[in-house]
């Protein structure tokens, strides 16, 4: 500072800071009063990725963030219904004036889109938005997943929607090799009714019943 000109002390003298300090307890308050303020909206520090004391399993986390995820539950849901609303009346206003053409199926892209093809003024009068899934929150993944994983198993949803509501690195690579899969083996089954009736039939039962 005295090279810069700033100052010019004489030799052997100092500069004193006479700002006024921070009270000792200041620090200590303030976080009391965050995590008060975290508690009371419902957001302890279990569900905010912290640790808390005495919690040295992944079971005992696991049960504390369920007991905990209630109040995080419904402002989720409070979320999810607003932005239902606010996507309901989006399309509302697109089923009015947008007047371009969508399709449901591609695969040969003049047929299939001239068969498929309509507008969004055609959709029927009782549709609605709903957010269908809660797959990026945390406090509803592990649920999802399992139940998805059990669906399946009894057979109530398919292959394709599994991978459409699992985190799959690369959903539509998954979907076309289905798809190619799918394909691939209804052909095998054509033929081989067509060469081996009986044992087709019995293929062909089979797969209707673990499809029920």
């Amino acid at each position: 500072m005295r090279v810069s000109g700033y100052m010019n002390l004489p030799p052997g003298s100092d500069i004193k800071d006479i700002t006024p300090k921070l009270p000792a307890e200041l620090i200590p308050m303030l976080k009391f009063c965050i995590e008060m303020v975290n508690t009371l909206g419902g957001f302890p520090e279990l569900l905010q990725g912290k640790g808390e004391p005495g919690v040295r399993a992944g079971s005992h986390a696991s049960m504390l963030m369920k007991t905990a995820s209630p109040s995080l539950r419904d402002r989720s849901l409070l979320v999810e219904r607003q932005c239902a609303t606010c996507a309901d009346l989006t399309l509302q206003i697109m089923e009015a004036k947008d007047d371009e053409y969508y399709w449901t199926k591609a695969d040969k892209p003049i047929e299939d889109v001239d068969e498929t093809k309509f507008l969004l003024a055609d959709l029927p009068s009782d549709w609605r938005v709903i957010i269908d899934s809660h797959s990026s929150s945390p406090i509803f993944s592990d649920e999802n997943d399992q139940l998805i994983f059990q669906a399946k198993k009894m057979g109530i949803v398919g292959d394709e929607y599994v991978i459409q509501n699992m985190p799959f690195p690369d959903k539509e690579n998954a979907l076309i090799q289905l798809k190619e899969k799918s394909t691939k083996q209804a052909q095998q089954l054509e033929k081989l009714l067509q060469e081996k009736p009986e044992v087709g039939e019995k293929l062909l039962e089979k797969q209707v019943g673990l499809h029920r």
